[in-house]
């Protein structure tokens, strides 16, 4: 990845993790499910319970910069589940990983 365009996601407030076994925070969100060659630059949200006990929200947008250096903008919304939030962030992270597997399937990866 370009050195000045890292550095511009950092300032700008994001997390930027070459691979998830070099951090262990936010492990399950979009980067979670993802190869390690797989670069995720992300800014992760949660909002409070709700007073039924439900999540009311748990998100992560980013920007997954795939293999041959091809980039997809992703934002991932989960609002009033009554699921756990590890769940939710399980889910974030399967949906992350759908998507990159269908780009490669319809050739959005050039190797």
């Amino acid at each position: 990845m370009n050195r000045k365009y890292r550095k511009t996601l950092i300032a700008g407030n994001w997390k930027m993790n070459k691979t998830p076994t070099q951090t262990k925070a936010f492990m399950t969100e979009l980067k979670g499910l993802l190869p390690k060659e797989y670069v995720v630059a992300h800014k992760t949200g949660t909002g409070g319970a709700l007073p039924d006990g439900a999540v009311s929200a748990i998100n992560d947008a980013g920007i997954i910069v795939l293999p041959g250096s091809r980039r997809m903008a992703v934002t991932v919304f989960v609002m009033n589940s009554k699921d756990s939030p590890a769940v939710c962030e399980g889910t974030i992270a399967s949906v992350a990983r759908w998507l990159c597997t269908e780009w490669e399937a319809a050739g959005g990866v050039k190797k």
